[in-house]
């Protein structure tokens, strides 16, 4: 085995070698390191499954042939003390330094224990100051408490390096000491949580499940469906990442188990985590969600079976990773930091480029935390067309109303449908599954027959409303009981003997403000008015 050696340190009276530092080049030289790494991070109780053997293993054999390595190895008194996984990337007028596991990694650090942490990071940091060329230098995703941060900031400084520093916050739910069932009843009743699940649940069947590998290939089909026509800046279901993620879950490793857990509403798959566990941390690494779904918030109904699982299971804390959303806010006991340090070694021009990489930051970090600003640029729908953006801000439709006391006698009875029909009724009525799936959420009711639709219903219990029907065929017909006649809308006027035309509304809709203008007709002597506002 070869490596690039480098003295360190040695002892002035006997001339012993005390410190040594090799530069690990080949990732073959490095699978010999194998139980040394384990050994230290199983030592210090690691809880990070991107610094694990078996996930950088992972990582290296997908996209280690676009680096090269430069793997420090640290030995103190002929002992193995930690290591530095860097790997270097050549530009055009600079080399490039980052941790491996670059891109793929929420967080990222060093191999050592907690009492050689800071001779390790030193090393490697001196290591990367000798280096005879322009090098930027990106260590990111460091998991750090405000004394490690300030260690690391005071090695750094110590070297003389310009850098700039930024948190990034990582929320986490401890579980030790929490009234479990208090904990999540206090949660679920957030964005009116407990009312979606109980609404959805009513609605067919709703539970969590495991999804292995032979059903794999749904989690990426619903990714894709989540990320269509928007920015997707994790690439997970990219053609060069998946074959990368479906390794991990075939993972065999002792330390890094790969967890992927399913929201399924009747057999049908609306939301997905894909997770690690390692050492009694649960770490929630990617979700995605079917936005057909998205009235009953099935991301947020996943969280909290996924936290009611981790509790069961005894786990120790459910790390819910780096970034600014509000939902994991909404869960989170506790708020830590993770570090990154973006640092410049060379001539004038790199310290250039190095300001301007340090403003771009410093943007791209604010911009982060306006929540609004990031859905603008990662839903490429806001694109500010002419006419769908017209059509965003005007909106009109006029539905004709009617009055309808039904005969009973020699109807035809017709079917109730329900969300478990939900693929069926797409297809007969052409809609999209996201209308339809709102329409139940409101409970309005749906009755099919002969593979079309005869009408829907609102308000049952209280001024009931038909809307979407046939004039002419809906007094064929036996519908539910009501005290009340039905009131019917419908887009155009008829003439029927089964209904009287008692007005018209005009629904105007103008930034995102709904305006009813209703008139009723003047041979009509009752008031049947009503205003409310109907999907059609």
């Amino acid at each position: 085995m070869k490596f690039c050696k480098q003295a360190i340190l040695k002892d002035l009276k006997t001339g012993s070698l005390i410190m040594e530092l090799n530069v690990i080049t080949s990732f073959k030289d490095l699978q010999l390191q194998r139980d040394s790494w384990t050994s230290i991070l199983a030592e210090k109780g690691n809880t990070i499954p991107f610094i694990e053997w078996d996930w950088i293993n992972c990582w290296w054999k997908h996209y280690g042939h676009n680096f090269d390595l430069r793997v420090l190895q640290i030995i103190r008194e002929e002992k193995i003390i930690g290591y530095v996984p860097l790997i270097k990337e050549k530009k055009r007028f600079y080399s490039s330094y980052s941790f491996m596991g670059k891109d793929k990694a929420n967080y990222m650090d060093i191999i050592a224990s907690s009492s050689d942490y800071e001779i390790v990071f030193t090393e490697g940091i001196n290591w990367l100051k000798n280096q005879k060329e322009n090098i930027l230098i990106e260590i990111n995703g460091i998991y750090a408490g405000p004394l490690k941060q300030q260690l690391l900031n005071d090695v750094i400084k110590e070297a003389g390096l310009h850098f700039f520093h930024e948190n990034t916050p990582a929320p986490a739910i401890e579980f030790a000491g929490l009234e479990a069932e208090l904990f999540v009843k206090k949660r679920s009743r957030k964005h009116g949580m407990d009312r979606k699940e109980k609404k959805l649940r009513k609605h067919g069947k709703l539970y969590l499940k495991e999804i292995f590998l032979k059903d794999i290939d749904s989690i990426f089909y619903l990714h894709k469906k989540r990320w269509k026509d928007r920015r997707d800046t994790s690439g997970f279901s990219s053609e060069t990442n998946i074959n990368f993620f479906k390794e991990l879950v075939q993972l065999k490793s002792n330390t890094v188990v790969t967890c992927v857990d399913g929201l399924y509403f009747e057999d049908k798959l609306i939301a997905f985590y894909y997770g690690f566990q390692t050492r009694g941390r649960y770490l929630y690494y990617l979700p995605a969600h079917d936005d057909d779904f998205g009235v009953y918030s099935p991301g947020r109904l996943l969280m909290k079976e996924k936290v009611i699982n981790c509790m069961d299971q005894e786990t120790k804390t459910f790390d819910l990773s780096i970034g600014y959303e509000s939902y994991k806010m909404d869960w989170a006991n506790s708020v830590s930091y993770v570090s990154s340090f973006t640092l410049v070694n060379g001539r004038m021009f790199i310290k250039l480029g190095f300001s301007m990489l340090k403003l771009k930051q410093i943007i791209k970090g604010r911009m982060k935390k306006n929540k609004k600003l990031v859905m603008f640029i990662r839903n490429k729908t806001y694109k500010l067309r002419p006419i769908s953006l017209l059509n965003k801000i005007f909106q009109m439709e006029m539905f004709y109303q009617y009055v309808w006391q039904e005969n009973r006698d020699k109807r035809i009875v017709p079917e109730q449908k329900t969300m478990k029909d939900l693929d069926f009724i797409c297809q007969a009525t052409g809609k999209h599954k996201a209308e339809i799936i709102n329409r139940f959420y409101k409970n309005d009711q749906c009755y099919m027959e002969n593979d079309k639709i005869v009408c829907w219903i609102k308000n049952i219990n209280s001024n009931p409303i038909i809307y979407d029907c046939n004039l002419k065929e809906i007094g064929t017909y036996s519908l539910p009981v009501t005290k009340l006649p039905y009131q019917i809308y419908s887009s155009y006027k008829s003439n029927d003997d089964h209904s009287t035309y008692t007005g018209f509304h005009l629904d105007v809709r103008f930034a995102g403000k709904s305006f009813i203008i209703s008139r009723k007709r003047k041979e009509n002597h009752n008031d049947l008015h009503n205003s409310e506002q109907l999907d059609s």
